[in-house]
This record gives C-alpha cells, sequence and structure tokens, in this order.
C-alpha cells in the first residue's frame, strides 16, 4: 500500500514537473533546484522522442520526407546528388527506425548532459552561489520537454503533408525571398527551438541569480550566432560547387 502511494505521488510529481516546465517554469525550475532530479525524466523523454520519430520513419512516408530531407541537405552544401548518391539515401532511410532512435539518444541523453557541462563550467566562478552539477542537469533534463513536444508534434504534421513537420521562422515570416540571406537564417530557426533556449535562460537564472532577461538574450544571440554560421556556410559551398 505505502508502495503504491509513494509510486502515485512520484508519477504525479513527474508529471506536474513536466507540465510545469511548459507552463510555469520559473517556479518549476525553483522547486527542481531545491530537489534536483534528473535521470527519469531523461529516460522517459528519450523514449517518447525515440518511439515517435521510429514510428515515422518505419512508414514508407516518412522514410521518403527523410530522403528529400538528406538531398536538400547536400545539395544546401553544394553536393551533388546524382542516381547512385540518391539510391544510396533510399537504402539508407529503410533503417529509418534506428535512425530516429539514434536522433533521439543525441538529442536527449548527449546534448543534455554537454550542454549542462558547459553551462557548469562557465558559471562555476559566480560570485556567491553554490550551484552543484546535478542542479544544472536537472534543469536541463526537464528543459527538454519542449524538443520533445516538437517531436511529438511534428510527426504526424510530417506523416500527413509528407514534408517536414518544422516549424522553422521563416515560415511564420514567408514574405521573403527564398533565396534572400534573411529568409535562409530564418528558415535555419526552428520556433521550437527558440522556445527551448528561452525555457533554458529561465531555469539557468533561477539557478545563479541572474537576470532571465539577459541570460535569454546571450542564449539566443549563441543561437542566432550558430544559425548564421550556419546558413554563411550553406551559401559559401553552394556557391562553390
Amino acid at each position: 500500500m505505502l508502495r503504491a502511494l509513494t509510486s502515485s505521488s512520484i508519477s504525479h510529481g513527474f508529471l506536474k514537473s513536466l507540465i510545469g516546465v511548459i507552463g510555469r517554469p520559473r517556479s518549476t525550475f525553483q522547486a527542481l533546484a531545491a530537489a534536483p532530479r534528473w535521470a527519469g525524466v531523461l529516460v522517459f523523454l528519450t523514449v517518447v522522442a525515440a518511439a515517435s520519430q521510429a514510428l515515422l520513419l518505419a512508414t514508407e512516408v516518412g522514410q521518403v520526407a527523410l530522403v528529400d530531407r538528406w538531398e536538400s541537405r547536400a545539395l544546401a552544401f553544394g553536393q551533388d546528388v546524382d542516381d547512385v548518391r540518391y539510391a544510396q539515401l533510399q537504402n539508407f532511410s529503410r533503417n529509418g527506425p534506428l535512425y530516429g532512435v539514434a536522433t533521439a539518444v543525441a538529442s536527449g541523453p548527449v546534448l543534455t548532459t554537454g550542454i549542462a557541462a558547459a553551462i557548469f563550467m562557465f558559471f562555476r566562478t559566480a560570485p556567491g552561489v553554490s550551484v552543484s552539477f546535478v542542479q544544472v542537469l536537472s534543469v536541463i533534463a526537464h528543459g527538454g520537454v519542449i524538443l520533445v513536444l516538437r517531436d511529438v508534434i511534428s510527426a504526424p504534421i510530417s506523416y500527413v503533408t509528407e514534408a517536414s513537420g518544422n516549424v522553422s521562422l521563416g515560415r511564420l515570416f514567408s514574405a521573403f525571398d527564398e533565396t534572400s540571406p534573411v529568409s535562409r537564417l530564418l528558415s535555419a530557426m526552428d520556433l521550437f527551438i527558440v522556445w527551448w533556449v528561452l525555457v533554458l535562460a529561465v531555469g539557468v537564472a533561477v539557478l545563479y541569480q541572474r537576470k532571465p532577461v539577459r541570460l535569454a538574450g546571450a542564449f539566443l544571440g549563441v543561437y542566432v550566432a550558430g544559425a548564421l554560421l550556419l546558413t554563411g556556410a550553406m551559401a559559401l559551398f553552394g556557391q562553390s560547387a
């Protein structure tokens, strides 16, 4: 009886934290800072992301969309995709479910641990604040619910539209010429990733007692800089091909 009640309480708190990150991130991260936990949520989110992507990429529609994504990426970097290369991509897409699982692991445990380590090392000398790595890892792990939400939402959209279900800023601001630098930059920026970056800024601000607005600006600056490097590389290699 006691074990059942304890499991129920853990499950309730588990779901409450995930929902809280979406609706009330500041108070949720304050609670996590006081009682950090990360393993359960990281495993859960990775399984959900892996399942959503594996189910999509197990279908013919998902595999065709995956090949189109790979082809578009190769062309953007100036690589030729002839009939032989296209046939290879089609063969690789048959392992779509494994690719989906690998992607979920890369964007889950690997990305979470890497970002947590980077933030912990960067702020380790912050004056007047003592933050453990477990606290940072807890915040970053729970923030991953935004990325998993993107995967869960984009999977059925990709299946129905037979195209990428990701929501880029380029789709929201479609008035620009698709070949213009502004359009390429906006297309490289995902709306859910922007949301995720802002949520992480709130969590880190709670841990290190910083102003969320300043951290949000800094984090978004890093994201925009990365998008600029990506679009610049695509423009450079695409033109030189």
